[in-house]
Protein backbone atom coordinates (compact mmCIF):
# COMPACT_ATOMS: atom_id res chain seq x y z
CA UNK A 1 0.00 0.00 0.00
CA UNK A 2 1.03 3.17 -0.91
CA UNK A 3 0.07 5.99 1.53
CA UNK A 4 -1.43 7.80 -2.20
CA UNK A 5 -3.85 5.21 -2.03
CA UNK A 6 -5.71 7.03 0.90
CA UNK A 7 -6.30 9.96 -2.02
CA UNK A 8 -9.25 9.52 -4.17
CA UNK A 9 -9.10 9.62 -7.92
CA UNK A 10 -9.67 12.54 -8.11
CA UNK A 11 -7.26 14.39 -5.93
CA UNK A 12 -4.94 11.73 -6.97
CA UNK A 13 -5.37 13.56 -10.26
CA UNK A 14 -4.48 16.46 -8.79
CA UNK A 15 -1.33 15.23 -7.36
CA UNK A 16 -0.58 14.43 -10.76
CA UNK A 17 -0.21 18.24 -11.94
CA UNK A 18 0.85 19.19 -8.63
CA UNK A 19 3.87 17.01 -9.41
CA UNK A 20 4.07 18.37 -13.35
CA UNK A 21 4.62 21.67 -11.74
CA UNK A 22 7.07 20.77 -9.19
CA UNK A 23 9.60 19.12 -11.94
CA UNK A 24 9.17 22.28 -14.58
CA UNK A 25 10.04 25.09 -12.22
CA UNK A 26 6.10 25.54 -11.46
CA UNK A 27 5.83 26.78 -14.75
CA UNK A 28 3.46 25.09 -17.31
CA UNK A 29 1.33 25.89 -19.79
CA UNK A 30 -2.66 23.78 -20.02
CA UNK A 31 -1.59 22.60 -24.02
CA UNK A 32 1.80 21.19 -22.62
CA UNK A 33 0.72 19.99 -19.60
CA UNK A 34 -2.10 17.81 -21.70
CA UNK A 35 0.14 16.61 -24.61
CA UNK A 36 3.04 15.55 -21.90
CA UNK A 37 0.48 14.03 -19.27
CA UNK A 38 -1.74 12.81 -21.80
CA UNK A 39 -5.06 14.06 -20.61
CA UNK A 40 -7.66 16.13 -22.21
CA UNK A 41 -6.78 20.03 -21.39
CA UNK A 42 -10.29 20.56 -20.54
CA UNK A 43 -9.84 18.05 -17.84
CA UNK A 44 -6.85 20.43 -16.32
CA UNK A 45 -8.79 23.32 -16.46
CA UNK A 46 -11.67 22.20 -14.52
CA UNK A 47 -9.15 20.51 -12.60
CA UNK A 48 -6.65 23.14 -11.83
CA UNK A 49 -9.53 25.61 -10.82
CA UNK A 50 -10.24 24.09 -7.63
CA UNK A 51 -6.59 22.68 -6.96
CA UNK A 52 -5.86 26.68 -7.07
CA UNK A 53 -7.99 27.75 -4.49
CA UNK A 54 -6.94 24.33 -2.59
CA UNK A 55 -3.58 25.40 -3.13
CA UNK A 56 -3.83 29.03 -1.74
CA UNK A 57 -6.07 27.79 1.02
CA UNK A 58 -2.88 25.53 2.31
CA UNK A 59 -0.07 27.64 1.27
CA UNK A 60 -1.03 31.29 1.11
CA UNK A 61 2.59 32.59 1.38
CA UNK A 62 2.99 30.84 -2.53
CA UNK A 63 0.15 31.90 -4.40
CA UNK A 64 -0.75 29.57 -6.96
CA UNK A 65 -2.29 31.47 -10.53
CA UNK A 66 -2.59 31.73 -13.88
CA UNK A 67 -0.23 33.57 -15.96
CA UNK A 68 -1.31 35.65 -18.98
CA UNK A 69 -2.40 34.14 -21.17
CA UNK A 70 -5.09 32.05 -18.99
CA UNK A 71 -3.89 29.10 -20.01
CA UNK A 72 -0.38 29.27 -18.14
CA UNK A 73 -0.20 27.87 -14.55
CA UNK A 74 1.92 29.61 -12.37
CA UNK A 75 3.42 28.10 -8.36
CA UNK A 76 5.61 29.84 -6.55
CA UNK A 77 7.89 26.96 -5.59
CA UNK A 78 10.33 29.34 -3.69
CA UNK A 79 8.21 29.75 -0.54
CA UNK A 80 6.28 26.13 -0.95
CA UNK A 81 7.68 22.85 0.94
CA UNK A 82 8.92 20.06 -0.44
CA UNK A 83 6.35 17.60 -2.58
CA UNK A 84 5.87 15.29 -0.16
CA UNK A 85 4.97 17.86 2.70
CA UNK A 86 2.20 19.11 -0.55
CA UNK A 87 1.12 15.12 -0.83
CA UNK A 88 1.01 14.91 3.07
CA UNK A 89 -0.93 17.46 3.49
CA UNK A 90 -3.63 16.84 0.55
CA UNK A 91 -3.74 12.84 2.32
CA UNK A 92 -4.29 14.60 5.56
CA UNK A 93 -7.35 16.86 3.82
CA UNK A 94 -8.99 13.60 2.65
CA UNK A 95 -12.03 11.96 3.52
CA UNK A 96 -9.70 8.44 4.11
CA UNK A 97 -7.60 10.10 6.57
CA UNK A 98 -10.09 12.11 8.28
CA UNK A 99 -12.27 8.79 9.10
CA UNK A 100 -8.87 7.30 10.05
CA UNK A 101 -8.26 9.81 12.59
CA UNK A 102 -11.83 10.33 14.22
CA UNK A 103 -11.77 6.17 14.85
CA UNK A 104 -8.30 6.84 16.82
CA UNK A 105 -9.50 9.57 18.91
CA UNK A 106 -12.74 8.16 19.80
CA UNK A 107 -13.29 4.75 21.28
CA UNK A 108 -17.27 3.92 20.94
CA UNK A 109 -17.82 5.91 17.87
CA UNK A 110 -21.23 5.45 15.63
CA UNK A 111 -21.32 5.87 12.10
CA UNK A 112 -24.12 8.72 12.82
CA UNK A 113 -21.53 10.82 14.86
CA UNK A 114 -18.96 10.40 12.37
CA UNK A 115 -21.14 11.63 9.70
CA UNK A 116 -22.02 14.53 11.89
CA UNK A 117 -18.41 15.17 12.39
CA UNK A 118 -17.51 14.81 9.01
CA UNK A 119 -20.24 16.19 7.60
CA UNK A 120 -21.22 13.58 5.11
CA UNK A 121 -24.15 11.78 4.06
CA UNK A 122 -24.77 8.12 4.98
CA UNK A 123 -24.11 7.33 1.62
CA UNK A 124 -20.94 8.70 0.98
CA UNK A 125 -19.64 7.41 4.47
CA UNK A 126 -20.40 3.97 3.48
CA UNK A 127 -18.44 4.39 -0.11
CA UNK A 128 -14.93 5.86 1.73
CA UNK A 129 -15.53 2.90 4.46
CA UNK A 130 -15.82 0.48 2.24
CA UNK A 131 -12.70 1.87 -0.23
CA UNK A 132 -10.83 2.13 2.92
CA UNK A 133 -11.30 -1.17 4.71
CA UNK A 134 -10.03 -2.66 0.76
CA UNK A 135 -6.77 -0.98 1.88
CA UNK A 136 -6.79 -1.58 5.76
CA UNK A 137 -7.38 -5.68 4.92
CA UNK A 138 -3.30 -5.31 4.22
CA UNK A 139 -2.93 -4.36 8.08
CA UNK A 140 -5.58 -7.03 8.45
CA UNK A 141 -7.95 -4.77 9.92
CA UNK A 142 -10.85 -3.33 9.20
CA UNK A 143 -13.67 -0.90 9.95
CA UNK A 144 -17.12 -3.15 11.32
CA UNK A 145 -19.71 -2.48 13.84
CA UNK A 146 -18.59 1.00 14.78
CA UNK A 147 -15.25 -0.38 15.52
CA UNK A 148 -11.83 -0.88 13.87
CA UNK A 149 -11.21 -4.57 14.33
CA UNK A 150 -7.96 -6.49 14.45
CA UNK A 151 -5.12 -7.56 15.84
CA UNK A 152 -4.20 -4.81 18.81
CA UNK A 153 -0.72 -5.37 17.67
CA UNK A 154 -1.73 -4.41 13.84
CA UNK A 155 -3.97 -1.25 15.25
CA UNK A 156 -0.92 0.29 16.89
CA UNK A 157 1.20 -0.69 14.10
CA UNK A 158 -0.70 0.63 11.28
CA UNK A 159 -1.61 4.28 13.38
CA UNK A 160 2.05 4.28 14.22
CA UNK A 161 3.42 3.96 10.64
CA UNK A 162 0.40 6.11 9.65
CA UNK A 163 1.24 9.03 12.04
CA UNK A 164 5.23 8.80 11.47
CA UNK A 165 4.56 9.09 7.52
CA UNK A 166 2.15 11.38 7.30
CA UNK A 167 1.41 13.49 10.27
CA UNK A 168 4.49 13.44 11.93
CA UNK A 169 4.27 17.08 13.53
CA UNK A 170 0.60 16.52 15.22
CA UNK A 171 1.21 18.01 18.20
CA UNK A 172 -1.55 16.02 19.82
CA UNK A 173 1.39 13.16 19.08
CA UNK A 174 4.41 14.76 19.20
CA UNK A 175 4.42 17.45 22.33
CA UNK A 176 6.99 16.98 25.34
CA UNK A 177 4.29 17.78 27.46
CA UNK A 178 4.07 14.04 28.84
CA UNK A 179 6.23 13.38 31.85
CA UNK A 180 6.34 9.40 32.02
CA UNK A 181 7.55 10.20 27.81
CA UNK A 182 9.69 12.66 28.56
CA UNK A 183 11.50 10.54 31.40
CA UNK A 184 11.86 7.39 29.12
CA UNK A 185 13.36 9.15 26.58
CA UNK A 186 15.77 11.21 29.11
CA UNK A 187 16.71 8.19 30.67
CA UNK A 188 16.93 6.21 27.50
CA UNK A 189 19.29 8.13 26.18
CA UNK A 190 21.35 9.08 29.43
CA UNK A 191 21.70 5.11 30.06
CA UNK A 192 21.58 3.66 26.55
CA UNK A 193 21.79 5.24 23.45
CA UNK A 194 23.38 8.45 23.97
CA UNK A 195 22.03 11.64 22.37
CA UNK A 196 19.34 10.43 19.57
CA UNK A 197 18.55 12.90 16.66
CA UNK A 198 15.60 14.40 16.70
CA UNK A 199 13.34 12.57 14.31
CA UNK A 200 14.47 9.24 16.23
CA UNK A 201 13.05 10.85 19.18
CA UNK A 202 9.96 12.18 17.46
CA UNK A 203 9.08 8.33 16.49
CA UNK A 204 9.34 7.15 19.68
CA UNK A 205 6.67 10.06 20.85
CA UNK A 206 4.81 8.93 18.64
CA UNK A 207 4.60 4.88 19.35
CA UNK A 208 4.22 5.97 22.85
CA UNK A 209 1.21 8.31 22.54
CA UNK A 210 -0.22 5.69 20.34
CA UNK A 211 -0.19 2.89 22.98
CA UNK A 212 -0.90 5.30 26.05
CA UNK A 213 -4.12 6.53 23.39
CA UNK A 214 -4.78 2.83 23.08
CA UNK A 215 -4.62 1.98 26.44
CA UNK A 216 -6.61 4.66 28.13
CA UNK A 217 -9.25 3.56 25.57
CA UNK A 218 -9.31 -0.01 27.24
CA UNK A 219 -7.27 -1.65 24.39
CA UNK A 220 -4.48 -3.67 25.70
CA UNK A 221 -2.42 -6.40 23.43
CA UNK A 222 -4.66 -9.04 22.98
CA UNK A 223 -3.85 -13.00 23.19
CA UNK A 224 -3.27 -12.84 19.34
CA UNK A 225 0.15 -11.08 20.02
CA UNK A 226 1.57 -14.51 20.45
CA UNK A 227 3.90 -14.03 17.28
CA UNK A 228 5.98 -11.17 19.18
CA UNK A 229 7.69 -12.62 21.93
CA UNK A 230 10.58 -11.39 24.14
CA UNK A 231 13.00 -14.06 22.38
CA UNK A 232 12.44 -12.19 19.13
CA UNK A 233 14.51 -9.04 20.47
CA UNK A 234 16.18 -10.21 23.95
CA UNK A 235 19.56 -10.78 21.85
CA UNK A 236 19.68 -7.32 21.04
CA UNK A 237 22.38 -4.72 22.37
CA UNK A 238 21.29 -3.01 25.25
CA UNK A 239 17.98 -4.18 25.06
CA UNK A 240 17.78 -5.60 28.81
CA UNK A 241 18.86 -1.72 29.85
CA UNK A 242 15.92 -0.09 27.82
CA UNK A 243 13.12 -2.58 29.26
CA UNK A 244 14.47 -1.76 32.70
CA UNK A 245 13.85 1.66 31.87
CA UNK A 246 10.53 1.09 30.42
CA UNK A 247 9.40 -0.68 33.65
CA UNK A 248 10.78 2.38 35.98
CA UNK A 249 9.13 4.65 34.13
CA UNK A 250 5.39 2.72 33.20
CA UNK A 251 5.54 0.46 36.27
CA UNK A 252 2.64 2.33 37.65
CA UNK A 253 0.55 1.00 34.30
CA UNK A 254 0.35 -2.51 34.35
CA UNK A 255 -0.69 -2.96 30.59
CA UNK A 256 2.55 -0.89 29.25
CA UNK A 257 4.68 -2.73 31.39
CA UNK A 258 4.07 -6.27 30.97
CA UNK A 259 2.92 -5.60 26.51
CA UNK A 260 6.11 -3.98 26.24
CA UNK A 261 8.39 -6.90 25.52
CA UNK A 262 5.82 -8.30 22.92
CA UNK A 263 6.49 -5.29 20.88
CA UNK A 264 10.06 -5.42 18.96
CA UNK A 265 8.98 -2.82 16.25
CA UNK A 266 10.55 0.62 18.25
CA UNK A 267 13.20 -1.69 19.80
CA UNK A 268 14.49 -2.22 16.47
CA UNK A 269 14.07 1.01 15.23
CA UNK A 270 16.16 2.94 17.99
CA UNK A 271 18.47 0.42 18.66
Amino acid sequence: MEKEDFLEPRVRQDLTFVQYLYTHNGHATRKQMATDLQVDPRLIADHMAILGDQLNNLFPNAPFHLGSPEAEYILDLINLPTLDDVTNMLIRDSSAYQILIYIFWHNEFTMTALQRALLMSSSTLFRHVTRLNEYLAEFHLVIRNNRLQGREFDIRHFYYQLFSVVNGHDARLTNANNPQIEEFIHDFQEEVTGRLPQNTRQSIRIYLHVVLQRVSLNHPLNDNTGAFKLSLIQDLPKVQEMFAIWDRVFAKNTHIATEFVKCPIIVRQIL
